[in-house]
């Protein structure tokens, strides 16, 4: 997961509107080829409802989801090894206690609690993406 931009804080109704990025990726070993069989090719796209992929959602208090794109359209990225590869952009709002006692020089914690409905954390496992801070080019100043 990758957090692109913290949109909008509301202390008054303790919320928080996020878009993120989930980066999902798996091996699928019938999804392989040889790429000097195919011109070279390495990669492919094809729509996400074509291929497995996993069932992972929010479980925090979630109260709005929106998609950038309509999951009919999403594409997966498949390379001649079997990896997959699944970006998946998406709004999110969501519940978060705020204290604000120090006002305006408090700091708060928003906890996203993320899982999937049909696979245990033995089969599942989330990382954040930490290639680039979120720091004063992705917040805007509230």
């Amino acid at each position: 997961m990758k957090i692109l931009s913290l949109l909008e804080v509301n202390g008054q109704q303790e919320y928080v509107r996020i878009a993120l990025f989930f980066y999902f990726n798996w091996t699928d070993e019938y999804l392989t080829w040889n790429p000097a069989d195919f011109n070279g090719t390495e990669s492919i796209r094809a729509p996400v409802l074509q291929v497995w992929h996993p069932d992972v959602g929010i479980v925090s208090m979630s109260l709005k989801s929106e998609d950038f794109i309509e999951k009919e359209e999403r594409l997966v990225i498949i390379n001649y090894n079997g990896e997959v590869v699944y970006p998946y952009p998406f709004l999110l709002t969501t519940s978060c206690p705020m204290q604000t006692d120090d006002f305006p020089f408090d700091s708060q914690t928003c906890t996203i609690r993320i899982t999937s409905g049909s696979y245990s954390s033995k089969y599942v496992q989330f990382t954040h993406i930490n290639d680039t801070d979120l720091n004063a080019a992705y917040v805007r100043k509230f």
